[in-house]
Protein backbone atom coordinates (compact mmCIF):
# COMPACT_ATOMS: atom_id res chain seq x y z
CA UNK A 1 0.00 0.00 0.00
CA UNK A 2 1.47 3.41 -0.81
CA UNK A 3 2.05 6.04 1.65
CA UNK A 4 -1.16 8.38 0.48
CA UNK A 5 -3.80 5.26 0.50
CA UNK A 6 -2.42 4.52 4.14
CA UNK A 7 -2.79 8.23 5.45
CA UNK A 8 -5.98 8.34 3.84
CA UNK A 9 -6.94 5.11 5.97
CA UNK A 10 -5.45 6.22 9.08
CA UNK A 11 -7.29 9.42 8.85
CA UNK A 12 -10.79 7.96 7.57
CA UNK A 13 -10.93 5.34 10.33
CA UNK A 14 -10.08 8.57 12.83
CA UNK A 15 -13.05 10.56 11.77
CA UNK A 16 -15.16 7.51 12.04
CA UNK A 17 -14.46 7.26 15.95
CA UNK A 18 -14.58 10.48 16.79
CA UNK A 19 -17.95 10.49 15.04
CA UNK A 20 -18.82 7.85 16.74
CA UNK A 21 -17.99 9.37 20.21
CA UNK A 22 -19.24 12.66 19.53
CA UNK A 23 -22.64 11.34 18.23
CA UNK A 24 -22.82 8.99 21.09
CA UNK A 25 -22.07 11.33 23.68
CA UNK A 26 -24.01 14.55 22.24
CA UNK A 27 -27.42 12.42 22.65
CA UNK A 28 -27.18 10.63 25.38
CA UNK A 29 -27.28 7.51 23.31
CA UNK A 30 -25.22 4.74 23.77
CA UNK A 31 -24.90 2.44 26.60
CA UNK A 32 -26.58 3.57 29.73
CA UNK A 33 -26.60 2.58 33.51
CA UNK A 34 -29.97 1.88 32.83
CA UNK A 35 -30.41 0.24 29.52
CA UNK A 36 -27.08 -2.08 30.78
CA UNK A 37 -28.28 -3.29 33.95
CA UNK A 38 -30.02 -6.58 33.36
CA UNK A 39 -27.41 -7.65 31.10
CA UNK A 40 -24.64 -7.67 33.99
CA UNK A 41 -23.26 -10.13 36.49
CA UNK A 42 -22.38 -9.57 39.86
CA UNK A 43 -19.04 -8.36 40.20
CA UNK A 44 -18.54 -7.25 36.61
CA UNK A 45 -17.26 -3.87 36.19
CA UNK A 46 -19.16 -1.85 33.46
CA UNK A 47 -17.55 1.20 31.97
CA UNK A 48 -20.34 3.48 30.21
CA UNK A 49 -19.59 6.19 27.69
CA UNK A 50 -19.53 8.96 29.69
CA UNK A 51 -16.22 7.52 31.78
CA UNK A 52 -18.44 6.16 34.97
CA UNK A 53 -17.75 2.35 35.94
CA UNK A 54 -19.78 0.51 38.48
CA UNK A 55 -20.05 -3.07 39.66
CA UNK A 56 -22.80 -4.31 40.98
CA UNK A 57 -22.35 -6.82 44.09
CA UNK A 58 -25.46 -7.60 44.61
CA UNK A 59 -28.17 -7.65 42.17
CA UNK A 60 -31.14 -6.67 44.07
CA UNK A 61 -35.16 -7.18 42.79
CA UNK A 62 -37.69 -6.02 40.77
CA UNK A 63 -37.28 -2.89 38.30
CA UNK A 64 -34.02 -0.67 38.00
CA UNK A 65 -34.14 2.80 39.19
CA UNK A 66 -35.28 5.09 35.49
CA UNK A 67 -34.80 9.08 35.05
CA UNK A 68 -37.94 10.56 37.16
CA UNK A 69 -37.79 7.67 39.91
CA UNK A 70 -37.38 8.44 43.56
CA UNK A 71 -34.71 6.15 45.10
CA UNK A 72 -33.46 5.94 48.70
CA UNK A 73 -29.75 4.67 49.37
CA UNK A 74 -27.69 4.18 52.24
CA UNK A 75 -23.93 5.65 50.80
CA UNK A 76 -20.40 5.79 51.94
CA UNK A 77 -18.27 8.38 49.67
CA UNK A 78 -14.25 7.67 49.18
CA UNK A 79 -11.89 9.17 47.60
CA UNK A 80 -9.44 7.89 45.36
CA UNK A 81 -6.81 6.53 47.91
CA UNK A 82 -9.86 5.06 49.80
CA UNK A 83 -10.56 7.74 52.36
CA UNK A 84 -14.28 7.99 53.74
CA UNK A 85 -15.54 12.00 53.06
CA UNK A 86 -19.39 11.11 53.80
CA UNK A 87 -21.62 8.48 54.84
CA UNK A 88 -25.52 7.91 55.49
CA UNK A 89 -23.71 6.33 59.06
CA UNK A 90 -22.30 9.87 59.77
CA UNK A 91 -25.95 11.30 59.21
CA UNK A 92 -27.90 8.73 61.55
CA UNK A 93 -27.44 5.86 59.48
CA UNK A 94 -30.25 7.61 57.15
CA UNK A 95 -31.14 6.42 53.99
CA UNK A 96 -30.58 9.22 51.38
CA UNK A 97 -33.38 10.61 48.83
CA UNK A 98 -32.72 11.16 45.26
CA UNK A 99 -35.27 11.82 42.39
CA UNK A 100 -33.23 10.71 39.25
CA UNK A 101 -33.10 13.01 36.39
CA UNK A 102 -33.40 16.14 39.10
CA UNK A 103 -29.97 17.16 39.15
CA UNK A 104 -29.97 16.89 43.26
CA UNK A 105 -26.76 15.32 42.98
CA UNK A 106 -23.63 15.24 41.26
CA UNK A 107 -24.04 13.92 37.35
CA UNK A 108 -21.96 10.74 38.65
CA UNK A 109 -23.94 9.70 41.37
CA UNK A 110 -26.92 10.23 39.50
CA UNK A 111 -25.86 7.85 36.53
CA UNK A 112 -24.07 5.40 38.85
CA UNK A 113 -27.83 4.75 40.15
CA UNK A 114 -29.82 4.19 37.12
CA UNK A 115 -30.53 0.62 36.81
CA UNK A 116 -29.89 -0.18 40.21
CA UNK A 117 -32.46 -2.50 42.08
CA UNK A 118 -34.19 -2.47 45.73
CA UNK A 119 -31.77 -4.00 47.35
CA UNK A 120 -29.09 -3.40 45.25
CA UNK A 121 -25.25 -3.07 46.05
CA UNK A 122 -23.18 -0.85 43.81
CA UNK A 123 -19.97 0.68 43.72
CA UNK A 124 -19.90 3.96 41.44
CA UNK A 125 -16.60 5.11 40.23
CA UNK A 126 -16.95 8.78 39.14
CA UNK A 127 -14.49 10.25 36.94
CA UNK A 128 -13.56 14.15 38.16
CA UNK A 129 -15.68 15.22 35.32
CA UNK A 130 -18.75 14.07 36.49
CA UNK A 131 -18.28 14.66 39.94
CA UNK A 132 -17.68 17.61 41.76
CA UNK A 133 -16.48 20.51 39.64
CA UNK A 134 -14.23 23.52 39.77
CA UNK A 135 -17.09 25.99 40.55
CA UNK A 136 -17.68 24.48 43.60
CA UNK A 137 -13.86 25.35 44.94
CA UNK A 138 -15.11 27.29 48.15
CA UNK A 139 -18.60 25.67 48.84
CA UNK A 140 -17.23 22.14 49.86
CA UNK A 141 -14.10 21.15 51.20
CA UNK A 142 -11.18 21.22 48.82
CA UNK A 143 -9.95 17.74 48.42
CA UNK A 144 -13.28 16.99 47.04
CA UNK A 145 -13.06 19.46 44.13
CA UNK A 146 -12.70 18.12 40.39
CA UNK A 147 -10.96 14.41 41.45
CA UNK A 148 -12.19 11.06 40.88
CA UNK A 149 -14.71 9.88 43.43
CA UNK A 150 -16.28 6.37 44.87
CA UNK A 151 -19.03 5.44 46.12
CA UNK A 152 -20.73 1.97 47.85
CA UNK A 153 -24.38 2.75 47.53
CA UNK A 154 -27.19 0.13 48.67
CA UNK A 155 -30.62 0.81 47.70
CA UNK A 156 -33.52 0.62 50.45
CA UNK A 157 -36.31 1.94 48.46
Amino acid sequence: MDSKKGIGLVLGVAVLALLIFVIGRGTGEGPTTASVADTVTPGETVTLASGLQYKDTEMGTGEGAKEGDTIEVLYRGMLENGTEFDSSAKNGNQPFAVTLGSRQVIPGFEEGLLGLKLNGKRTIMIPADLAYPKEAEGKIPPELVYVPLTFEVTRTK
